[in-house]
C-alpha cells in the first residue's frame, strides 16, 4: 500500500537531519485521518527506504516509533498493521464518564462549535464534486431512515459530516473528527433519541413524519449553506439548537409540566424541528 499522496516512484523531499522523524510524522498523518484504517497493512521498511530514498535503519526507527505508541502492531512473517484504535483505551472509564449528564452536554457543546467551524471553511472550499459526494450520503440517509436500520442510519449520519470535515481540506480537522468519532458517535445517539421526542414524530416509519425520515430531510440545510456558499442557512438553527436544548431535555424529562408528554412550548417547537438534528 502506497502512501496518499505519493507512490513508490515519487521523490520526497526529506531533510536529511531528522529524516525517521519526518517517516514517523508522515506515517502517523496517514493513520490518524483515517487514509489507513484499523487492519490495513503498512508499507514494509523495504518499501518505505525505497519510497523515501532513506536506508532500512532509518524506516525501521520510523515503524519503531508507530509501533512505540501503540498505532501499529508487527505480525511475524507478515509486516506491519493500523491498529484498533478506541479513545477509551487512552483514557481509562471513558463509558462511565459518557453515561454522565455533564459529559453529554459537554460533547454537544463541542461538537455544535467543531461543526459551525468545519461548515464555515467546508463553504469556502467546496467543489461541485464535494457536493455531489455530499448529496448521496444524504440519500442513503434518507434510504437507511425509511428502512429501519437504525445503526446503518447512525453510520450514514456519521458519514455525512464526516465527508462536510473532509471538504474543508484541513487535516487538523480531520485528525480530530477521526480521533473523538467515538464520543461524537455517543452523543449523536443521544441526540437522536431525543429527536423523536421533541418533533413528536411517529414511530411508525411508514408514517410521513416518522422520526428517522424528518431527522434525515433536516440535514438538506448543510447541503443547501455549502451551494449557496452560506453557512448561516445551517449554523443559525445549530445556534438556536445549544441555546435551547437544555431547557428542551428539563422539560422532557419531567412530563409533568407539559402539556402534553413530548412537546414543546411553542417558542422552543421552531428551533428543535430544524435544529435537534444530527
Amino acid at each position: 500500500m502506497n502512501l496518499s499522496q505519493g507512490n513508490a516512484n515519487e521523490h520526497y523531499n526529506l531533510q536529511r537531519t531528522g529524516a525517521s522523524e519526518q517517516i514517523f510524522e508522515i506515517l502517523k498523518k496517514e493513520i490518524a485521518t483515517g487514509v489507513w484504517k484499523a487492519g490495513d497493512k503498512i508499507p514494509s521498511e523495504n518499501e518505505l527506504a525505497e519510497q523515501f530514498h532513506v536506508s532500512r535503519m532509518t524506516a525501521r526507527n520510523a515503524l519503531q516509533r508507530l509501533s512505540a505508541i501503540g498505532v501499529v502492531e508487527s505480525r511475524v512473517g507478515e509486516g506491519s498493521f493500523v491498529k484498533e484504535f478506541r479513545l477509551s483505551s487512552l483514557l481509562g472509564g471513558i463509558t462511565d464518564l459518557l453515561g454522565s449528564q455533564n459529559s453529554v452536554e459537554e460533547i454537544r457543546e463541542f461538537r455544535a462549535f467543531f461543526e459551525n467551524a468545519c461548515l464555515e471553511l467546508a463553504c469556502a472550499r467546496r467543489t461541485d464534486e464535494d457536493i455531489a459526494r455530499l448529496r448521496e450520503i444524504y440519500e442513503k440517509m434518507k434510504q437507511t431512515a425509511q428502512e429501519g436500520s437504525y445503526e446503518e442510519f447512525v453510520e450514514s449520519d456519521m458519514a455525512f459530516h464526516r465527508c462536510i470535515c473532509k471538504i474543508t481540506r484541513n487535516d487538523v480537522f480531520l485528525m480530530v473528527q477521526y480521533i473523538l468519532q467515538d464520543l461524537l458517535r455517543t452523543q449523536l445517539k443521544a441526540n437522536n433519541d431525543l429527536y423523536g421526542k421533541v418533533r413528536n414524530a411517529s414511530e411508525d416509519r411508514n408514517a410521513p413524519d416518522y422520526k428517522w425520515k424528518l431527522l434525515a430531510e433536516d440535514h438538506e440545510k448543510y447541503i443547501i449553506s455549502l451551494e449557496k456558499r452560506d453557512p448561516s442557512i445551517a449554523i443559525s438553527d445549530l445556534k438556536r439548537y445549544l441555546r435551547h436544548y437544555r431547557s428542551m431535555e428539563m422539560e422532557i424529562s419531567q412530563p409533568d409540566s407539559l402539556n402534553q408528554p413530548g412537546s414543546l412550548p411553542a417558542s422552543s417547537e421552531g428551533a428543535a424541528a430544524a435544529s435537534d438534528r444530527s
